[in-house]
């Protein structure tokens, strides 16, 4: 399929769910639910119809284990979690893992499985294993298969999410009774979000590209041009995953649903875990809750309160997140980098929690002095631009070359200009960086145009912040509200650019033939 029939599937099933839902909006909660279950089902049988079977049996299955788990007896809840989580786990390792694993053992067992990664699985699965878990905790169990349907594919945040809590979710009753204000912010989120998506983001990816071609066909990089590459491919990332996620929220909106935040101004952190409270937050929160949390009291019962501070930091800090970090790293995929990747973030928040923990008085100084927030946000930004050679790579050798190359050691390690002569037209090229295609004054331009939207700039979530945009509460994020000055408001003005955000965005996406989203590899 073209991007033209998926937009033309989403819209008229979108259309059709958002009628149905007005004309049915005095019926219960399970009828309207039940009409965005179909929807739901509909739209990703347009998206991946091999797909929707395993989806569906999952669905089935979880939902049986989940009404098995309330009813019986409570030395029997914990066989049947573990039964479940098993299979959903298991099932998703086997997608993701089983064939690299196969092809690693070499040709002998070489075998061509046929599994093609059903779209949306990874969020899916994680859905259908917080609500096992939570219906385990004593949480809301769905009444029917529709509503925990309902729940799994819920079709807005089917493909990347954000993710949420079954009772989060499903306690909202405002399904399908929508106001014009409910409209206004969710156009006004598509919109911001299709243009972050199909505008922003492949116009600094062809920056990126500049660097990273010739870097994979391993060719020396400067390393004026290793650090803009890297910068580059980050924001490539944020603005196209944060500008999925802002249209999906929006979408979410437009049927009466609140989503929670994913994305929360990442690149103001001043800190590893202020960046991890900002970035992915959905995906941070259901790690925290449903692995960190376990074993850091697993571990704390298990070393008692006696003992020394290092030792606690050691098995109640340091393991449970290099644990959840490496996690996070292998859900990406099943290559040797992501892997990497996650103990890179694992080790960085290590020592950021070990200076929390025993920086004393120097900490305490740094913290009262005036320079510190400039120092520690320059040195987060540095730290998660370096990951991102980890992430991009093809290998661990790769990895470890760009690494070197940002750190100054390579056989190449200065900037070439291109002319000895100041560029006259942003066109011109401005640094070598190995390839055929040179940094431009435009590509530089555009650079420190997206430095200030990252650092000065509000969120779209900020911007809508007087009409909550965003779910919020229950352990998931409040949003800071930003100025008066850049507040939105209800006014001409304000439909005109959001019409026109919106119309450019469309016309984009349609004269585009990219497949997917660059975040759908993961």
């Amino acid at each position: 399929m073209h991007n033209s029939d998926y937009f033309t599937l989403f819209i008229v099933v979108l259309s059709a769910v958002a009628l149905a839902l007005r004309l049915t909006s005095q019926a219960s909660v399970e009828v309207r639910r039940g009409i965005v279950a179909i929807g739901s089902t509909i739209v990703y049988y347009g998206f991946d119809p091999h797909g929707l079977p395993i989806c569906l049996g999952l669905v089935a299955i979880n939902w049986v284990l989940g009404r098995a788990i309330v009813l019986s007896p409570d030395h029997r809840k914990s066989t049947l979690l573990v039964c479940g989580l098993t299979l959903d786990l298991g099932l998703l390792a086997a997608y993701k893992y089983l064939g690299a694993i196969i092809a690693g053992l070499g040709p002998t067992y070489s075998v061509e499985l046929g599994l093609g990664f059903p779209i949306g699985l990874s969020f899916i699965i994680f859905r259908l294993v917080s609500y096992l878990v939570d219906a385990h905790a004593g949480g809301e169990v769905a009444r029917s298969p529709l509503d925990l349907l309902c729940y799994a594919l819920f079709f807005p945040a089917i493909l990347c999410g954000p993710l949420i809590r079954y009772e989060a979710m499903m306690s909202q009753d405002r399904l399908g009774r929508t106001t014009s204000v409910d409209w206004s912010v969710g156009l006004a989120l598509i919109g911001i979000g299709m243009f972050k998506n199909l505008m922003i983001s492949p116009a600094i990816a062809a920056v990126a590209d500049k660097v990273f071609v010739p870097w994979l066909a391993k060719q020396p990089i400067p390393m004026t041009g290793a650090w803009i590459g890297m910068i580059a491919y980050g924001f490539q990332v944020y603005f196209d995953f944060s500008g999925y996620s802002d249209a999906a929220i929006g979408v979410a909106r437009l049927l009466g649903v609140e989503l929670p935040a994913n994305f929360h101004s990442p690149f103001k952190a001043r800190s590893m875990v202020d960046f991890w409270q900002r970035w992915h937050v959905s995906l941070t929160r259901f790690l925290t809750i449903y692995v960190y949390n376990t074993v850091t009291l697993t571990m704390a019962r298990k070393i008692g309160a006696k003992a020394s501070a290092v030792k606690q930091f050691v098995w109640r800090i340091a393991y449970p997140t290099t644990l959840v970090m490496f996690l996070m790293g292998i859900w990406h995929g099943d290559h040797l980098t992501f892997a990497m990747f996650g103990l890179y973030h694992g080790a960085l928040l290590v020592v950021n929690h070990a200076w929390r923990s025993f920086g004393g008085r120097y900490r305490k100084a740094a913290l009262a002095s005036d320079w510190w927030p400039t120092v520690a946000l320059g040195l987060t930004f540095l730290a998660v631009a370096a990951g991102w050679a980890i992430f991009r790579a093809s290998n661990p050798g790769r990895a470890f070359a760009m690494l070197g190359t940002l750190l100054g050691r390579s056989e190449w390690t200065g900037a070439t200009l291109a002319s000895s002569a100041w560029p006259s037209h942003p066109a011109d090229p401005l640094l070598t960086t190995g390839g055929a295609m040179p940094i431009t004054v435009a590509d530089i331009a555009l650079l420190l145009a997206l430095f200030l939207i990252v650092w000065v700039l509000p969120n779209s979530n900020q911007i809508l912040s007087r009409f909550n945009p965003v779910f919020e509460g229950g352990g998931y994020p409040k949003i800071a509200p930003s100025t008066e000055a850049l507040k939105l408001s209800l006014s001409p003005a304000w439909a005109l650019s959001v019409s026109c955000l919106l119309v450019w965005s469309v016309v984009a996406f349609l004269s585009n033939d990219r497949a997917a989203l660059l975040y759908f590899h993961f």
